[in-house]
């Protein structure tokens, strides 16, 4: 077994700091908890040691990997002046490890100096790296490294990336240990006893959900469970746990606190020997039957907007096509809808989330083909392949996607906002030529967030620079159960 564990170690920069960790009885039980880290790390006698981490070079839609010989990088911008660290890289694992992300159609991008200078980024080790590291080489200093930063992609992406790690590790033939390194929240300098408390119960759920090996909690996580944390540990954590995946472990918790309004989780994850079988149920597995029961679902909707939608985004995706609503319509069960959708014109709105967060989005206030299912196919895939904030739609993510379709009615003037149910109507503002338009969200929110967010949109900074126009729409909002 060539994996020998999983470290998952925070970054605080003050845990290089002496003074700090002698005044602070929280940031002694954090120190204590990196250093178990780092004795467990010395114990498995790692050729290789991997860190995943959240910084340096971040991608929104890949992966990054330095590849170089060698790296370094210091704390001095952080004022630690010690903590200077330079190794030599793995390159055969490195080029292992890129023909089977390559053969898996993994999104990642490989950082050598020519790539490095065409994006301007420093080719160096940050400080998600140096601080775990630097406990590290107090007790074990000779190893190679390979460091990657995980982007902005789903869980399930990063898990089985971290499963493709797992399979490079075992063909590359060395020991190695991977570092998961992340914060579990940052919260603000004036925080409240009500958001340390949050804090702490967040850093719970996780060290709970590794003790008991249920990975399934934290891989499965809604967005709006630690969005508002600011957090940056959950998805190098997911990867690292990907390289697991289909294997029995046993998890030691060291530390779980909250220091200086940052959650803080230092654990080592590793096979459980004890067990006369290491093999368990594959989560990439069952995770990859859901996705196809959950596409065949949307593609069979009751709803005939929704499954239109998602038929036309999957015709798109696979086939370079626009779908034939007609032919789809006159056979779907709910022929009164359908009707509908064929003799009706008017504005439509697609929205594709994924992972609970916005994938893609088209729409318009005023209708631009001759009927709804006309329209709702072209914003479906204007939604998918054409919003300019994001890449198209790839055929792996479509057992991941909702979408949600909104039939807009016309606009009408009010002259007072407060008529506005936030989960019913869609709002216009207008100030002089600016204008902004929301509509209603997937979750409650409060009439004074909703105008402020019509607001923002608009680039509405104060009522003083000119009278505030308000319009207000119906949206007959459409989604699958």
């Amino acid at each position: 077994m060539y994996l020998k564990g999983i470290g998952i170690a925070c970054h605080l920069s003050e845990m290089l700091s002496d003074s700090l960790v002698e005044k602070d009885q929280i940031l002694k039980q954090t120190e204590r908890g990196l250093r178990d880290v780092a004795l467990a790390v010395a114990k498995a006698k790692p050729h290789t040691i991997v860190v995943i981490t959240p910084h340096g070079a971040v991608f929104d839609d890949a992966v990054a990997i330095s590849y170089d010989t060698k790296l370094s990088g210091n704390m001095s911008v952080f004022g630690v002046s010690r903590s200077g660290i330079e190794k030599p890289c793995d390159m055969g694992l490195l080029d292992e490890l890129r023909d089977r992300l390559a053969e898996a159609g993994c999104r990642h991008i490989f950082v050598n100096s020519r790539v490095a200078e065409d994006y301007g980024l420093p080719l160096i080790l940050d400080r998600g790296s140096l601080v775990p590291l630097s406990f590290i080489d107090k007790v074990y200093p000779d190893y190679q490294l390979v460091h990657m930063t995980v982007g902005d992609l789903s869980f399930y992406e990063l898990y089985r990336f971290g499963h493709i790690l797992r399979q490079a590790i075992e063909v590359a033939g060395h020991d190695t240990v991977i570092i998961a390194s992340g914060d579990l929240a940052h919260l603000p300098r004036d925080r409240n006893p009500e958001e340390v408390r949050e804090v702490r119960a967040f850093n719970q759920k996780i060290a709970m959900a590794l003790r008991n090996k249920n990975f399934e909690t934290i891989l499965t996580m809604p967005a709006d469970a630690y969005s508002h944390l600011r957090q940056c540990g959950l998805k190098p954590l997911v990867t690292a746990l990907g390289a697991f995946d289909g294997i029995v472990t046993a998890c030691l918790v060291f530390s779980e606190t909250e220091a200086l309004g940052i959650g803080c989780v230092n654990a080592w994850v590793a096979d459980d020997l004890s067990k006369k079988d290491p093999v368990t149920e594959s989560l990439l597995t069952r995770l990859d039957e859901q996705r196809k029961t959950k596409f065949a679902r949307a593609l069979a909707s009751d709803d005939a907007a929704c499954g239109l939608a998602m038929n036309a985004v999957s015709a798109w995706i696979h086939h370079n096509e626009k779908f034939d609503a007609d032919i789809y319509l006159s056979q779907h069960d709910d022929h009164q809808t359908a009707e509908y959708l064929k003799h009706t014109q008017g504005a439509v709105m697609v929205t594709i989330y994924k992972d609970g967060e916005i994938r893609g989005a088209a729409g318009g206030l005023s209708a631009e083909r001759d009927n709804l299912c006309a329209e709702i196919v072209h914003r479906a895939i204007e939604a998918a392949a054409f919003d300019p904030r994001f890449l198209p739609i790839e055929p792996e993510e479509l057992g991941q996607i909702d979408i949600v379709v909104d039939l807009l009615g016309e606009p009408e003037q009010i002259g007072d906002p407060a008529c506005v149910d936030p989960q019913k109507h869609g709002l216009i503002v207008e100030q002089h030529l600016n204008r902004g338009i929301v509509t209603p969200g997937l979750t409650d929110v409060s009439l004074t967030s909703y105008i402020e967010a019509a607001e923002r949109s608009a680039g509405i900074v104060s009522a003083d620079d000119g009278k505030i126009v308000f319009f207000r729409f119906d949206v007959e909002r459409h989604r699958i159960k």
